[in-house]
């Protein structure tokens, strides 16, 4: 994946906690903040649930589905803005746009999930909320680079 000039690199990422299990994330944090927050593009890979593209894009939907029961202590929802299916590098996607209460502000997300050989990989944008758009070209960039090693 490349990343862009200026963004640093969490060494001590955020741990994704999934199905009873703790996975550490890579992630970039953009070098300028907006409303006090800076963007982060993080990627994360998960063991395999056995599922197939479809399958995800199902369990997906089923997020989003929950994202719309639940409810924060803020009382605030999680806003599900978009749902489809896609093509990235040749690879079957899924992508996810919403925004979410987090941190006592609303924050946007932008996530991309696919299967590949025995791993989930879910590759995400943060930002402020009111900013995603002004990301989503540096995030696609780097979502088109990424590359897995075999």
């Amino acid at each position: 994946m490349q990343v862009p000039v200026g963004w640093a690199v969490l060494s001590d990422g955020p741990v994704a906690e999934l199905y009873g299990q703790q996975y550490p994330a890579d992630t970039f944090v953009a070098p300028v903040p907006d409303e006090g927050f800076n963007a982060k593009v993080s990627i994360l890979s998960l063991p395999s649930q056995g599922r197939t593209t479809d399958q995800l894009a199902d369990w997906v939907s089923a997020l989003k589905e929950a994202f719309a029961e639940s409810e924060f202590e803020s009382q605030s929802k999680i806003v599900v803005q978009k749902l489809e299916r896609s093509e990235l590098n040749g690879r079957d996607v899924v992508v996810l746009n919403y925004t979410a209460p987090a941190a006592e502000r609303n924050l946007d997300f932008a996530q991309v999930f696919f299967v590949q050989g025995e791993r989930e990989w879910v590759l995400s944008l943060a930002t402020a909320a009111g900013y995603r758009d002004k990301y989503l070209p540096t995030f696609q960039r780097m979502c088109e680079t990424f590359e897995l090693k075999e």
